[in-house]
């Protein structure tokens, strides 16, 4: 697949709907994986799905927290043993799904990115502000000897049109696999990357300060394509045998996809999650 760098326009494409005409078609496939540490619960969720269908196109988001990463919370007034987390990767997750939910017609894409960032960053801090005063004086402690607190998350961020364009972002090893329209039109698969969304706690004179690792190269991980029919978009919990399959021909047949899935282990260790969009003419 050629990657292209191009704005993307929210009132192009909008015709009135008519019969016969090209809808999306979605699903998504979640499974929790055992815990990695069986005396901890928190990990779960961490892996977060959503889809919004809109006129023309239906945009989609993939967040995979990163396991046993740091986290800053306090026991609620309710239940000492139930911890109130401000800062996880987990919540990372959350937040970025919640903000494309509530936003995603509003701006390009590239931009909601930065925004959704930038938005979790305050919120965030004023979380921390609130902390217990002992609390806030022990995190200052750890970071004041070099210690560091970190969260991250894959991030997966599109959409596909009735059209059948499709446009995303892609930070981390979730990834997403384009089935062309054309039989004569081959797409190569991307290679994900290393590179998550992290935020990174730290002390600014005196007071708290949440970095984040550069996204302004955000335009070198934003990808689209045209001509496309079925879109597969998952997190690496998956498994590398699973996602070698959507890669062959067995992807061009979701049907042939969910069959597989049924009747294979996936004894990968960790949440798997899919969502497969198809575009269908409605009627058809």
């Amino acid at each position: 697949m050629r990657k292209t760098i191009q704005k993307s326009d929210s009132k192009k494409n909008v015709n009135a709907w008519r019969p016969n005409s090209p809808s999306i078609l979605s699903e998504i496939f979640m499974s929790a994986g055992p815990r990695k540490n069986s005396s901890d619960d928190t990990e779960l969720g961490e892996d977060v799905v959503g889809i919004s269908s809109g006129f023309n196109r239906t945009f989609f988001w993939l967040m995979d927290g990163t396991s046993e990463s740091s986290s800053v919370g306090s026991s609620t007034e309710e239940d000492e043993q139930e911890i109130n987390y401000v800062f996880s990767s987990r919540l990372l997750a959350q937040e970025l799904s919640y903000f494309f939910q509530q936003n995603c017609e509003k701006e390009r894409i590239a931009k909601l990115v930065t925004s959704a960032i930038r938005v979790i960053k305050i919120k965030w801090l004023e979380e921390l502000n609130k902390l217990p005063e002992q609390k806030r004086t022990d995190i200052s402690d750890y970071l004041s000897k070099g210690l560091n607190i970190r969260c991250s998350s894959t991030l997966v961020f599109g959409y596909f049109s009735s059209a059948g364009e499709l446009q995303y972002v892609n930070y981390g090893d979730s990834n997403v696999i384009p089935i062309s329209n054309a039989k004569h039109l081959n797409i190569p698969i991307l290679e994900p990357t290393a590179n998550r969304i992290i935020l990174q706690l730290s002390i600014k004179n005196g007071l708290f300060d949440i970095e984040s690792n550069n996204i302004d190269d955000i335009e070198e991980h934003l990808y689209f394509v045209r001509n496309i029919r079925i879109v597969y978009v998952f997190s690496d919990g998956i498994g590398k045998l699973m996602q070698s399959r959507l890669k062959s021909s067995l992807g061009n047949n979701e049907a042939l996809v969910r069959a597989v899935m049924a009747k294979a282990p996936h004894k990968t260790y960790d949440d798997k999650s899919l969502i497969i969009l198809k575009r269908k003419l409605i009627g058809r």
